[in-house]
């Protein structure tokens, strides 16, 4: 099997995790944006990476029972969980997690969540694959709100794989939604931040921090971006998350400043700037929209925004501004990006771009598109 291609996971008929099974690395997507840009007469490149393995991070539903757990993701159009023991684009450490998992619930009868009853203990977990050790940042989301019992429960999960834990986390949700996090964090066991380094930059994450699953692509990303930029540059950029992109750039720029809303991350990113001895780079926390004034301190804006794409007021802060003179548009939404790149033609020239398949078995992909002040 080419793992460069094909996944040929045995889940795939009932998960809801891939679309993709075969030529993966040819996903129907991509003829559509190669078109795009070549009707748009700008250079255009593609990277893939191994489709198998490559997933660092995953949040993964918890049901059935104490006796027969379920853990993985919901099957197609249901609210049923599909156990994806097997899982081919998990990397394998978290496949071991979850069979430790499933041993603790057994032996200690933890009872998974049900959704229609609103009962049962355990709801979600993430598990975050440090990518030097191999060893598993785990975090239990908890139908709880606290108490000495499910502490110790947790302890006990710990000595079923001390060797195999990075550390364990307890998440306290009792919220009748979809939101998988509640509010409240407790380290049990292990280190608080878990290390990567990415693009020759140490990043630390907080398990409340967003993060890419796919690190191997993501880190080609980084480095294309590097290389796309000359050197002194002043450097903004929105949707930061822990400052990963601005820490692989910061040996080059003269000046970065980062805005992020997630209030988890400027922990995380201060304990990396001053890990890394970096007086240049600042982030504050925020919305994009309430920072536009950002814009007048930079020559070089990159955006990284979720999948709806940018904000309004932002989008007409770039066509607005005189100051930057050039932009780097990192997309996970196609159909918004399309949007947004026909409002930034009124000021702004396409230069430039390249896709990357983060995300293998999908149908997606990250765009990075670098943009001109006309």
């Amino acid at each position: 099997m080419n793992t460069y291609k094909d996944i040929h996971c045995p889940h795939f008929a009932i998960c809801s995790g891939c679309t993709i099974n075969k030529d993966v690395d040819n996903p129907p997507l991509l003829k559509e944006v190669q078109n795009f840009f070549s009707e748009q007469n700008v250079p255009f490149n593609y990277y893939s990476e191994q489709v198998v393995k490559w997933r660092y991070r995953a949040k993964l539903a918890v049901r059935g029972s104490a006796e027969n757990p379920l853990i993985g993701l919901y099957e197609n159009g249901t609210h049923q969980v599909v156990d994806i023991p097997l899982c081919r684009v998990h990397h394998p450490s978290i496949n071991q997690a979850v069979e430790k998992l499933k041993t603790w619930i057994k032996v200690y009868k933890i009872k998974p969540y049900n959704e229609i009853t609103q009962e049962g203990l355990l709801r979600y977990v993430q598990c975050v694959v440090n990518r030097s050790s191999g060893r598993v940042q785990l975090s239990l989301v908890l139908n709880a709100s606290g108490g000495r019992e499910e502490l110790l429960a947790a302890k006990l999960l710990w000595e079923l794989n001390p060797d195999g834990w990075h550390s364990i986390w307890i998440n306290w949700n009792q919220q009748r939604t979809n939101v998988i996090f509640g509010k409240e964090w407790v380290l049990v066991e292990g280190e608080e931040d878990l290390w990567e380094t990415l693009a020759g930059a140490k990043a630390c994450f907080h398990p409340a921090n967003f993060a890419q699953a796919n690190l191997a692509v993501f880190e080609r990303l980084l480095n294309d971006l590097k290389s796309s930029l000359i050197a002194k540059e002043k450097i903004v950029e929105y949707y930061a998350g822990v400052g990963v992109i601005g820490f692989s750039l910061a040996k080059k720029a003269e000046k970065i400043e980062c805005c992020e809303i997630n209030p988890w991350a400027q922990i995380s990113f201060e304990k990396a700037r001053q890990h890394q001895g970096f007086s240049h780079i600042s982030l504050v926390s925020g919305s994009s929209s309430s920072h536009t004034e950002l814009l007048n301190h930079a020559n070089v804006v990159i955006v990284d925004p979720p999948r709806k794409g940018l904000d309004r007021s932002l989008l007409s802060a770039l066509l607005e501004n005189e100051f930057p003179q050039e932009l780097h548009y990192i997309s996970c939404g196609w159909n918004s990006f399309k949007h947004d790149w026909k409002e930034l033609t009124k000021g702004w020239q396409l230069i430039c771009a390249q896709a990357y398949l983060f995300f293998p078995g999908t149908n997606q992909l990250e765009v990075v598109a670098k943009f001109k002040k006309k």
